[in-house]
């Protein structure tokens, strides 16, 4: 799949790209990609630091808000998230304002889920 999403020639193989690349590395589902803010990520030393909406409450009734950790990975630049990220942000067409969504799209996992249904043998446009 990750061979599928770099070697698209679509407009949107950047947006695909990231989206799973984050997600997996995220480890979060895909509703939890497409609700991320701009100003939830932030640098810490050597790893980026996304702060995801809460989405279930503890056993104590409270909602947690746990940041995940994404980390450079040098050896496969393809399936590093810094890249993907980067690819993404660089190619953005528009401005980002910190409390917009990283993925402006209109319904951003249903436009990935019918990119990743696809026959990743049948030729590509």
């Amino acid at each position: 799949m990750l061979s599928m999403a770099t070697g698209e020639r679509r407009r949107h193989k950047y947006f695909c790209h990231c989206f799973m690349i984050l997600t997996w590395d995220l480890m979060c589902r895909a509703n939890n990609t497409e609700t991320i803010l701009i100003d939830q990520m932030q640098w810490h030393g050597d790893h980026l630091e996304i702060k995801l909406s809460p989405q279930k409450d503890t056993n104590k009734g409270e909602k947690k808000r746990l940041p995940r950790r994404l980390r450079a990975n040098p050896q496969q630049p393809g399936a590093c998230p810094i890249v993907a990220l980067a690819l993404y942000l660089g190619l953005v067409a528009r401005r980002l304002e910190m409390n917009w969504l990283l993925f402006s799209r209109e319904f951003p996992a249903q436009t990935f889920h019918g990119w990743a249904k696809q026959d990743p043998h049948r030729p590509q446009e």
